[in-house]
């Protein structure tokens, strides 16, 4: 490709990066926002070949310089920067009963082509646990793994031809078509899944707020049933309260055929306040949050010497109201044998808890307080947790 008068002066004054470094940059790039390599190139404007070239290092077979595509990819990735947080994601997972209870739902699905319903209020990390698992497929693909996970985000009065385009985006499909063709591209999509693993492998679909599928009735969720079913691959939806109440009554007949294929329903139950304590001090040892011994916070074990008053600031601070209680048990209850815990009306929400830990280290970063012992800053957090304004968050 031969380069104008304009073009090779723009280059030689601010050159892009080399080929060397933008290659890596650009897998990670792709794993952290989630776009397929068809995606990024229509958003370059380059061929889906010429971008799969370019990350394999062949690229000569299709241009003789690659320094045209270097600037666009360059230029994008500056241009839209994508963190963490890209996916609403933490930075770091606190490691609870129910962030272990839904990683071991997701892997258990996957594994065995199962589909699964996980509930639970909100703040038990639900979003969190499918974003991390859906980007660790996504970093596993883009170093030359199948693209084998789809993350569906669900949004109000989401339609079924919405839900097809997002699963055929995302694995790289043509996506810009009518209903008919959207479901064929992204059944063969992924049912190439199981063909590329030689039938040892199943696509995996993750939906998040599932209880937007039946906005529109149930034309949503039956949508993502047929695509299912023709493609044999797992499922796992996660969301609120509100997907079990119209799956048991208000829509229960229209949901039928989709309700008989799930094959488990889990249901989360929030951080338990004893729990709380020994979260917070993972958490804070993690970031190495930590102050010299004698002060209260040394060093890997910031919460040993926490009082009991710091400790109940933080569980008041954190445990919120769970309003369906008293529907969640009668639903448990009857979906499962054998005796059950009673399920308390509030939970400790984690989302909460980690809102005030992050506080907790943006006012150790100041310098103002560098001299300032742990459980005075961990006060001060939940008090402005517990305030009204803190309540909102």
């Amino acid at each position: 490709m031969a380069l104008s008068t304009e073009n090779r002066e723009s280059l030689e004054s601010n050159p892009p990066p080399p080929a060397s470094e933008l290659r890596p940059e650009l897998r990670r790039y792709l794993a952290s926002s989630g776009m397929s390599i068809t995606s990024f190139a229509a958003e370059v404007d380059y061929s889906k070949v010429a971008v799969a070239h370019f990350l394999r290092g062949i690229y000569a077979k299709v241009a003789a310089t690659d320094s045209n595509i270097r600037r666009a990819i360059a230029d994008y990735i500056r241009l839209h920067p994508v963190g963490p947080d890209e996916l609403g994601l933490a930075r770091k997972l606190l490691h609870t009963p129910d962030t272990k209870l839904c990683f071991a739902r997701i892997h258990e699905a996957h594994e065995r082509g199962l589909r699964i319903v996980i509930e639970g209020p909100p703040g038990t990390s639900k979003t969190e646990c499918f974003g991390q698992y859906f980007a660790r497929r996504n970093r596993a693909a883009c170093q030359g793994a199948v693209r084998d996970t789809v993350l569906v985000e669900c949004f109000p009065c989401i339609t079924g031809v919405a839900v097809l385009r997002e699963i055929a985006r995302q694995l790289g499909a043509n996506w810009n078509a009518n209903r008919d063709m959207l479901m064929r591209n992204a059944v063969r999509k992924l049912r190439g899944v199981h063909a590329a693993t030689e039938g040892k492998g199943h696509a995996l679909i993750l939906v998040d707020e599932c209880q937007f599928l039946l906005d529109r009735e149930a034309e949503a969720l039956d949508t993502l049933r047929r695509c299912v079913d023709l493609s044999r691959c797992a499922l796992v939806l996660a969301g609120h309260f509100s997907f079990m109440r119209h799956a048991t009554n208000g829509l229960g007949s229209q949901l039928e055929p989709a309700l008989q294929r799930f094959d488990k329903v889990t249901h989360l139950r929030g951080l338990r306040p004893e729990d709380v304590p020994g979260v917070a001090a993972e958490f804070l040892a993690q970031s190495g949050t930590g102050g010299p011994a004698g002060t209260g916070d040394r060093p890997g074990r910031p919460y040993e010497t926490l009082s009991a008053e710091s400790l109940k600031l933080i569980t008041q601070a954190v445990t919120v109201t769970d309003r369906n209680a008293a529907a969640r048990a009668r639903l448990v209850r009857d979906a499962e044998s054998g005796p059950r815990t009673k399920i308390e009306p509030t939970y400790a929400s984690i989302r909460r808890l980690r809102k005030l830990l992050e506080r907790v280290e943006e006012m150790r970063a100041i310098e103002e307080n560098k001299g300032e012992p742990l459980e005075a800053l961990v006060r001060s957090a939940a008090r402005m947790m517990i305030s009204a304004e803190g309540r909102a968050l």
